[in-house]
């Protein structure tokens, strides 16, 4: 019997993945002076701090008020966050126009998070008209500055020439920078590149091997299952494990999978 690996279904979208905060500290180049930058700062990293939970009690209305405050000063990482929480209804109701709002005011900082957010505002039509070559144009400038997952849908761009044109070879590329900052999705279709085989790269089961691992390893639930096909054909008691991880995840194929480990 032939066993089948899953592999991942592209959107008709260009984005796979939802509007993102961002944790990390940045400088500010946009605030004159260094007072105001300090109480800037402040607010945002106290304001993360109970966003996050972390060494305080979650708290989304604190945690809105203070990023706002930072937003409000000009610092384009409270600002893409604030838009983040104005999205997902962190402590308030959701408002897609004020959400994209404050991430073109970020984006407009070439605040990479942000750029890659508003890409997929236009991709999916949040508050404004589709507009995939917009959504393009965003994404390729998060992707320059080496955000993940603005290089992963940029790839599944060019894979699949979804509103530009056809290039596995420029596809290869970005994966391979998205799956180098371990994005797990990322790895996952580069395995799948490299499972098969292609005109850019030959056939490399123990690359895809490495690369469903590492995606499988941060819960991906067709990688999880992928792996355990590969292993099926070797360790079984490894193949036991990825099937049942995959199973939990909500892979259905699993349970098949298993049942014929048992036979």
């Amino acid at each position: 019997m032939k066993l089948k690996y899953l592999i991942l279904i592209s959107l008709l979208s260009l984005s796979t993945v939802g509007i993102v905060s961002c944790t990390k500290q940045v400088s500010v180049s946009s605030i004159s002076s260094q007072s105001q930058e300090s109480d800037a700062e402040k607010n945002y990293d106290e304001g993360q701090k109970y966003l996050l939970g972390e060494e305080v009690t979650q708290d989304y209305v604190k945690a809105f008020k203070l990023i706002k405050e930072a937003a409000d000063a000009g610092l384009p990482i409270a600002q893409n966050n604030l838009g983040a929480i104005y999205m997902n209804s962190l402590g308030v109701k959701q408002d897609k126009e004020k959400a994209f709002y404050w991430l073109e005011k970020s984006a407009n900082q070439n605040f990479a998070e942000a750029q890659y957010n508003l890409g997929i505002m236009y991709d999916q039509g949040f508050y404004v008209q589709k507009d995939h070559e917009k959504a393009l144009e965003l994404f390729k400038k998060s992707a320059d500055q080496n955000f993940a997952a603005a290089q992963f849908n940029l790839a599944n761009a060019y894979l699949h020439g979804n509103g530009i044109a056809k290039d596995e070879k420029k596809a290869l590329e970005l994966y391979e920078k998205s799956a180098d900052q371990n994005f797990a999705k990322a790895q996952y279709n580069l395995a799948d590149i490299y499972l098969d085989g292609s005109d850019e790269v030959p056939q490399d089961e123990k690359a895809a091997f490495e690369l469903y691992k590492k995606a499988a390893e941060q819960n991906l639930p067709e990688a999880q299952y992928n792996l355990g096909l590969m292993y099926e054909r070797g360790l079984n008691a490894n193949a036991r494990y990825w099937y049942s991880k995959s199973l939990e995840n909500g892979i259905s194929q699993a349970e098949e999978a298993l049942k014929r480990l048992n036979e």
